[in-house]
């Protein structure tokens, strides 16, 4: 799978819409996002800048942010985040 400027605003819309679900339901804000990112292979500069500005909202708010899984072009779209430090985020390999 690929994140592009088709798809990423859609993607982040949808784990949004699934964290306010979750708060709906348990009265409580998530606390911790887990991104399984091992199914995208590949990110494009919109995608990457959607991503970003989710991301560093969320770390705003301070929710936590795990991505497991990354294969190689998935870790060099955050990595090339602008404004994402990925100190905010902690991150596992794909291995």
């Amino acid at each position: 799978m690929s994140m592009y400027y088709a798809n990423a605003q859609h993607l982040v819309n949808q784990v949004q819409h699934i964290m306010d679900v979750h708060a709906e339901r348990e009265k409580t804000q998530v606390h911790t996002l887990i991104l399984d990112v091992s199914a995208v292979a590949f990110v494009d500069i919109t995608a990457a800048e959607v991503l970003s500005d989710f991301l560093e909202k969320l770390h705003m708010r301070s929710i936590h942010i795990a991505v497991m899984y990354l294969r190689d072009g998935m870790r060099h779209a955050l990595e090339n985040m602008p404004g994402l430090l990925m100190s905010q985020c902690c991150i596992t390999s794909a291995n």
